[in-house]
């Protein structure tokens, strides 16, 4: 996947894939760890995205500070060339940063 999509604070359990979250479709769970969980997701032209969570009472919470590195990243023009991922959405909520 060459998109991502950091996302906003929001539950999230395994009964909600199929539902939309700020435009993007959450599909299954591609993995997890110690900075929150990936979930599959696809945009409203079908195209592919991941989807990262991440709880906010996380006893040291990443997602948000990830969100800023990447768009620092993104002003170099080959940012995307290099493999860094796009960030589409990154907000908070609920308990959940997105």
């Amino acid at each position: 996947l060459r998109k991502l999509l950091i996302w906003s604070k929001i539950k999230y359990n395994s009964c909600q894939e199929g539902k939309t979250i700020a435009g993007f479709k959450v599909g299954k769970k591609l993995g997890s760890g110690a900075f929150g969980e990936i979930f599959l997701g696809t945009d409203l032209n079908r195209q592919e995205v991941a989807i990262k969570i991440e709880n906010v009472k996380a006893t040291h919470p990443q997602l948000l500070y990830e969100a800023k590195l990447y768009q620092y990243l993104h002003k170099d023009r080959t940012a995307e060339e290099r493999g860094i991922p796009i960030l589409y959405h990154c907000a908070t909520e609920g308990e959940n940063n997105i």
